[in-house]
């Protein structure tokens, strides 16, 4: 199970791997959060209350090893009780409403500007 924290170049501190499904030159990888506490949007203050779970986001990202790989993130969604507010707990693998990687947009992004 390390290598693939270091294939897939994930934070072990910050991701946990829940479950890999490996099939010809295709890898599936299910992960989640670790973080117990996260931090309202609106009011900026921590709150551990999870109210619910969102169904999996499929991503694409990376390559790795000449496989496809693709990321299956499991959010939570969390209530503050000081504003009142549900919101979904934000990670740094995609952007809001995106179902491709920061990592693949960055590599795209430098392929087609030549940076």
């Amino acid at each position: 199970m390390k290598e693939y924290y270091t294939l897939l170049r994930l934070n072990r501190k910050e991701y946990e791997i829940m479950k890999i499904r490996e099939e010809k030159g295709k890898i599936e990888v299910e992960i989640r959060s670790r973080k117990k506490k996260v931090r309202c949007p609106v009011c900026n203050n921590f709150t551990s209350s999870v109210h619910g779970k969102l169904k999996p986001i499929r991503s694409v990202y990376l390559d790795s090893c000449g496989q496809e790989v693709n990321l299956i993130i499991h959010k939570r969604r969390f209530h503050c009780y000081k504003c009142n507010k549900i919101f979904t707990e934000e990670l740094a693998l995609t952007s809001i409403n995106g179902s491709i990687s920061n990592a693949v947009r960055d590599r795209d992004k430098k392929r087609f500007t030549g940076l």
